[in-house]
């Protein structure tokens, strides 16, 4: 843990708009607002905090097709402490009560079909708890099946001197969101395609040469492809490692993009593959950093660079740009 004064506002605005491209895409709401006073500045570990929100966040679009997700914030003080709290609500699948207790654990789905329809390694909820965790905080989780899920962490953070909460600082929510029937009808009806919802061009650097993007997330390979289209390279997409594979044997790339955590097979597998098979070109690996030693696994396994999630644009095209000189 870093601990370090940051912007309680700057973490959740920072976080959220992240977010709003892939919420555009799948055509769901998003909205994010503090609803008690908070400071300017705290002191916590910033970076934690949004990886936090990251997998929070990016679980309820993955699991959420109609309606959307609402992000709250605020700080309470409980014995004399005062505590950061985010609430992420989605009206998206849902959980059954009696797997609740589990879903914290790691590697773990609520069933198998989750793995088949969603993907995604059962990592991202682990790693949110740990960290809060670490940080002296917790994590909690409300759901119903087909109505939606709410999980709520908070965490203790350092205020300034002579600043502190006062009785009437809650301030009254956003509307909640909603997905009556009606309401999903209008929804269905105006799903924007991929090329409507893609962020304005920005003056960037133009690249040239041939991607293969592996990611199981819908999402995350809409949003990848969305930047390196607008920095002018061509891109292919595949959805696990054995797709992978078969791509990079049969078509010629510059440089692969390898997402790590997959199903089918994962990314150590079908980059080993690929080096076996005497393949010499980039293997960039794209990973969560929660855990130690992931570099120095997705290097060994063969990868000749290491991006951690979620993915910085201008991160992602500065790694190309000196890959493809």
């Amino acid at each position: 843990l870093e601990i370090t004064s940051c912007s309680p506002e700057k973490i959740l605005s920072d976080t959220v708009t992240m977010f709003k491209t892939p919420c555009e895409v799948k055509n769901l709401q998003l909205s994010s607002a503090f609803i008690t006073e908070i400071p300017n500045e705290i002191k916590t570990d910033s970076m934690r905090l949004k990886q936090v929100l990251v997998n929070l966040i990016g679980n309820s679009i993955k699991f959420t097709e109609l309606g959307g997700i609402q992000i709250l914030g605020g700080v309470e003080r409980k014995k004399g402490t005062h505590y950061l709290f985010f609430q992420v609500i989605d009206t998206g699948i849902g959980i059954a009560s009696e797997k609740l207790s589990t879903i914290f654990n790691p590697f773990h789905q609520v069933d198998s079909s989750i793995t088949r329809n969603y993907g995604g390694s059962g990592l991202g909820l682990a790693i949110g708890k740990q960290i809060v965790e670490a940080l002296g905080g917790e994590i909690v989780v409300e759901s119903k099946e087909g109505f939606g899920s709410s999980f709520t962490f908070s965490v203790p953070i350092e205020v300034p001197d002579g600043w502190t909460l006062r009785d009437s600082a809650v301030i009254q929510p956003p509307q909640q969101l909603e997905t009556s029937s009606e309401n999903q009808e209008e929804t269905k009806a105006t799903i924007p395609s991929k090329e409507n919802t893609a962020p304005k061009k920005e003056a960037s650097q133009q690249l040239k040469g041939k991607v293969l993007v592996v990611d199981d997330g819908e999402t995350n390979r809409d949003l990848i492809q969305i930047f390196l289209e607008r920095a002018g390279l061509i891109v292919s997409t595949a959805v696990n490692g054995k797709e992978a594979v078969e791509l990079a044997t049969t078509s010629t790339f510059d440089v692969i993009l390898m997402d790590m955590q997959m199903p089918e097979m994962d990314g150590y597998t079908a980059t080993h593959i690929l080096r076996e098979k005497g393949m010499t070109l980039p293997i960039i690996a794209l990973t969560a950093n929660a855990m130690k030693g992931d570099e120095e696994k997705c290097r060994a396994a063969g990868c000749s660079d290491y991006l951690t999630k979620p993915i910085d644009s201008t991160i992602l095209i500065q790694t190309l740009s000196e890959t493809l000189e």
